[in-house]
């Protein structure tokens, strides 16, 4: 069987699994459509495209300080594409890292940088998030819903992104630790595999590579170390993935008909994301879950804070989702057909 097939194979029943898992979600929420304000509904869509023309920018203003020049218009592309191979790729968000190396290699865009990329949008919509959480802490605080528990999330939340932002510069900032953690963490994980695997000569990491890659991003590092104020603008839009994201969601608590409290709002969504760094199918269930929890734990009906977050994400997956098929199925496309046209090329010595 064509590789080409195989993908396609693969990504149809991964999403036929997504669909299947969801199928209770869709059903709740296209039996409340008609009870629900249909501006703020239709709001969604515009602000969702904004959302990834903000992931977009963030993308190409990196990369300029990079050195590499790629279009808003791509990288806009990119950003729907990407929304659907990291909800429908069970994969902890690692989907995303391999296919914009791989989308992006046409144009002439090095594994190491959109690894780069990649960790910087990460980190630095975490780090920005920061920002929000404190506004948030602050909002509760003065309305008097900032219980212990929320306050214990917020920190922790807090914590762990500066305590992981300060791991990764930590490495990335010398050739020795780099050398020292390429010798470790690869090799513990291989170790794992085989301990797992009837293989037992099995490589799951190629450490060289790995090796290879974190050189890289230790002279992408280096550059920016030189003048950190180079990130401004890429912090910027990263702080407006977030605030977009969730001008989204609470927009369909304003389809409501309810204006819950921000601070609430702002929390869960910290958690939710968290978890969804490590969970399947873009967190789906987990994310639920916990949005719903928290926003509880800050005064929000459980009922309302359920059915807002399951509604918000039905409706990106319905209208959202095709789009980025269709786009992640015509690159498949046009990287199959170059793909030909190079082995043509190859086997015809009379080629130019």
């Amino acid at each position: 069987m064509k590789l080409k097939v195989w993908i396609n194979v693969i990504t149809f029943g991964a999403l036929a699994v997504l669909v299947y898992i969801s199928r209770h979600q869709f059903e709740e929420v296209f039996s409340k459509l008609g009870t629900l304000s249909l501006l703020p509904l239709l709001l969604l869509i515009p602000l969702k495209f904004f959302n990834f023309y903000t992931i977009a920018k963030m993308y190409q203003e990196y990369f300029a300080i990079l050195g590499e020049k790629v279009s808003t218009k791509e990288l806009f592309k990119v950003a729907m594409e990407m929304n659907f191979v990291n909800l429908v790729f069970p994969s902890g968000g690692a989907s995303g890292f391999s296919y914009m190396s791989i989308r992006l290699k046409p144009l002439g865009v090095s594994t190491a940088k959109t690894t780069m990329v990649q960790a910087a949008r990460f980190g630095l919509v975490f780090l920005t998030f920061l920002i929000l959480i404190f506004v948030g802490m602050f909002i509760l605080a003065v309305e008097g819903k900032a219980s212990n528990l929320t306050i214990l999330i917020a920190s922790s939340i807090s914590m762990l992104t500066l305590f992981g932002t300060g791991i990764i510069l930590y490495v990335v900032s010398s050739k020795e630790r780099i050398t020292s953690f390429t010798a470790f963490l690869p090799r513990g994980i291989n170790r794992i595999a085989r301990f797992f695997h009837r293989k037992q000569d099995r490589e799951l990491i190629k450490i060289d590579k790995v090796r290879r890659v974190f050189e890289e991003l230790h002279d992408d590092y280096n550059l920016i170390a030189r003048d950190f104020r180079k990130l401004n603008k890429t912090a910027f839009w990263a702080l407006m993935i977030n605030v977009s994201e969730l001008v989204l969601i609470y927009m369909v608590f304003v389809a409501h008909g309810e204006w819950i409290n921000v601070g609430a709002l702002i929390i869960a969504y910290a958690v939710a994301n968290f978890a969804g760094l490590v969970s399947l199918f873009g967190g789906l269930g987990v994310y639920e879950f916990l949005m719903t929890s928290v926003m509880a734990s800050a005064g929000v009906p459980a009922a309302l804070a359920l059915s807002a977050t399951v509604m918000y994400r039905v409706i990106n997956m319905v209208v959202f989702l095709p789009i980025g098929y269709w786009l992640y199925r015509k690159f498949l496309q046009r990287s199959v057909a170059v793909a030909k046209e190079d082995s043509l090329g190859r086997a015809d010595p009379h080629t130019n």
